[in-house]
């Protein structure tokens, strides 16, 4: 009797295709030898790393960052702010920016803005290092890691589970919002600086988009955070 699967995901496909191999058995050895160095790799990157290191592991391999340009500190600095402001005005959960470490199923990033409900978040220790998925992740792109963000961070996301990612581009001041469905990102919306960015995942989070990326902006912003306090 043939079973119709009720969802058939890029990870079945790939399966059913190494399946139907003929030296199956040879490439899943090849496969867990790889995998075996590269978790040598990254127990040795969490021994290399400290406070001081601004660096991520990708697929075995060490992204050392570079500095970035005052558009993407700004865009970052701003949308934090604005996050971590209403989540604790609506004691919604945690919002973190960019060092802290999310440790995922095989690989370790340091996403620019990170937000966990409260759920989640209350069971984070103050000595913590290693932090599991987010539910919300935002990226700032820069000219160096605009692919990653795009491939490997965003197929890793979903993998995950993590339910929102925003890609943020500071220099055409675009927010680009997926919103995770059957196990894959769906595009929901590009929203410009004219526009209004909302959250699906910070409940009731809801701003003027150029708040993002104009500091006097920003600050009316906060202030009606402030003033519609309950």
């Amino acid at each position: 009797m043939y079973l119709r699967r009720v969802s058939y995901t890029e990870s079945d496909r790939l399966a059913d295709e190494l399946y139907r191999q003929p030296d199956l058995a040879e490439q899943i050895e090849q496969l867990s030898k790889r995998l075996r160095t590269e978790q040598e790799r990254r127990l040795e990157y969490y021994d290399w790393l400290d406070e001081d290191k601004k660096a991520e592991f990708i697929n075995g391999e060490i992204f050392v960052h570079s500095p970035v340009v005052k558009r993407h500190a700004d865009a970052t600095k701003l949308l934090t702010q604005l996050l971590d402001t209403f989540a604790r005005i609506y004691d919604l959960g945690y919002v973190a920016s960019e060092k802290i470490l999310v440790q995922l199923k095989r690989n370790d990033f340091e996403p620019d803005v990170s937000f966990w409900r409260k759920p989640k978040a209350e069971a984070f220790e103050e000595d913590q290092l290693f932090f599991p998925a987010p539910d919300l992740v935002v990226e700032v792109l820069s000219p160096s890691t605009e692919r990653n963000n795009r491939t490997v961070k965003y197929d890793s996301y979903a993998a995950a589970g993590v339910e929102e990612y925003w890609i943020v581009d500071a220099k055409k001041q675009i927010i680009e919002r997926f919103l995770l469905q059957d196990g894959r990102y769906v595009a929901v919306e590009a929203v410009d600086a004219r526009g209004v960015l909302a959250s699906a995942v910070v409940e009731g989070f809801r701003v003027d988009a150029v708040a993002i990326f104009d500091s006097k902006a920003s600050l009316r912003a906060l202030r009606e955070m402030f003033s519609g306090k309950p």
